[in-house]
């Protein structure tokens, strides 16, 4: 404000705009007649890594840089596409999708409320064999955006009329899936080099097939959450990038 008084408020703005520097290149200096040698490389310095374990058998992976006062915080679950292999196609995916759309406590636009007012992030993906929780929050306001991550992992929700919608957005997706090219292989490729059986045979778009999705139920959802969100060694770690 003080920048725009200062400059804009005289009536008159002048904009002077100058043309780049001719550039060119030198008659000599230059060996051209072989590839240039690569000088040593920059030492590459990463941060230090600790490790622990709580009494609840998480495990902890902790690399500091303090550059910034941001911290960044995945919880890793041991549980992606291949879990399907256990429940309906569709399942892993559908369900850590659903995490942050409402919990014991507060529903989809509270939290996303909360979050947008202390600037920070929080964000939900699967893998074939990984799920994630992200959330990225300024030093001094991680307390309160760990409160909602804590509450989104722990006390999911699954609230019937946004589990309908997300089942209309999946099947749409499957719909597009098999009419582009990539995604329509990404389907069809697994089944054949792995089998209708093994854990790896479903889709690996992990959105399911169009019956498993339609008869998808809030259950369904919750009863993943319970078999594989789990503070015990085997089913998850917790890393923190703490600036």
């Amino acid at each position: 404000r003080t920048a725009a008084a200062r400059w804009l408020t005289d009536g008159q703005w002048v904009l002077e705009v100058h043309p780049y520097p001719e550039f060119g290149t030198t008659a000599s200096g230059a060996d051209r007649s072989k590839a240039p040698t690569p000088g040593t490389p920059p030492e590459a310095r990463f941060p230090a890594i600790a490790r622990a374990t709580l009494s609840n058998g998480l495990k902890v992976v902790l690399a500091e840089r303090h550059s910034i006062p941001q911290v960044n915080m995945t919880l890793l679950v041991d549980a992606g596409y291949a879990a399907d292999q256990f429940a309906t196609p569709g399942t892993a995916s559908l369900a850590v999708d659903m995490m942050d759309e409402g919990t014991t406590r507060l529903n989809a636009l509270q939290i996303s409320d909360t979050l947008l007012q202390l600037g920070a992030q929080l964000g939900t993906s699967s893998q074939l064999d990984a799920s994630r929780v992200f959330l990225s929050a300024i030093k001094d306001k991680l307390d309160p955006a760990l409160n909602i991550f804590a509450d989104v992992i722990l006390n999911p929700s699954f609230p019937q009329a946004d589990v309908q919608r997300q089942q209309r957005q999946r099947l749409a997706r499957i719909q597009r899936e098999k009419v582009q090219p990539v995604q329509m292989a990404l389907r069809v490729f697994p089944q054949l080099l792995y089998g209708a059986n093994h854990a790896y045979g479903n889709p690996l778009t992990g959105s399911g097939t169009e019956q498993s999705v339609s008869q998808m139920t809030r259950e369904d959802l919750a009863r993943f959450h319970r078999t594989w969100v789990k503070p015990n060694k085997d089913r998850k770690s917790t890393r923190l990038n703490s600036s």
